[in-house]
């Protein structure tokens, strides 16, 4: 009869941790994905309506190209709207780079 009780009890001690251990997770409804154009690779950044998100520090590089910022939109007419609250939707940020052409004469 102990030993069913401290079979029990252990079994009881590990579901709590597991269940304090899923409440302790954060959980996203939305990410903001990248669309590097063509530049190396950025993760995506989850988040929730309101949260404020900072761009990626990830160093965006493109041969021969310099970046110059991330868009809302492929036509880079609208600025990623990072350190602002976020709407309930995912996101799309597109880079945008600076490509100089060199001529030889």
């Amino acid at each position: 009869m102990r030993k069913f009780i401290t079979i029990a009890v252990l079994l009881l001690v590990a579901v709590l941790s597991l269940s304090v251990a899923a409440c302790n997770k954060t959980e996203y409804a939305h990410k903001i994905s990248f669309n590097s154009n063509g530049g190396s690779a950025v993760e995506d950044i989850p988040f929730n309506a309101g949260d404020r998100v900072s761009a990626p520090t990830t160093a965006h590089v493109k041969n021969g190209a310099v970046f110059e910022g991330w868009y809302q939109d492929a036509d880079f007419t609208k600025p990623f709207p990072f350190d602002s609250e976020l709407e309930d939707k995912d996101y799309v940020a597109y880079a945008r780079y600076n490509v100089t052409i060199h001529f030889e004469a």
